[in-house]
């Protein structure tokens, strides 16, 4: 199993294919997107830690991003939680 690196040369497509084009923010930039690669979670629960109002624990003992796109107020610690996860398994964008 090979963690962190290319994404896309790791899952074979972009990780965020599919999902709906981002809103523009007020500020006039773009909100953040977040994704757990299911495939690689360990379940070891940091990332609801760093930022509970975007990931949570699913019931199959592995993470989800269920807010998206990111509140621009939960953007720093949705990074953080990206930066602290063991399994290098959040991809932001």
């Amino acid at each position: 199993m090979m963690l962190g690196g290319d994404v896309t040369s790791q899952m074979g497509g972009d990780p965020f294919d599919g999902f709906v084009q981002r809103e523009s923010n007020f500020e006039g930039g773009y909100n953040m997107l977040a994704e757990v690669d299911q495939e690689q979670c360990i379940g070891c629960e940091s990332c609801p830690e760093f930022c509970p109002e975007v990931f949570k624990m699913g019931a199959d003992g592995l993470a989800i991003a269920y807010t998206n796109p990111v509140p621009s107020e939960c953007e720093e610690a949705a990074k953080e939680a990206a930066e602290g996860c063991p399994a290098h398994c959040i991809h932001l964008k």
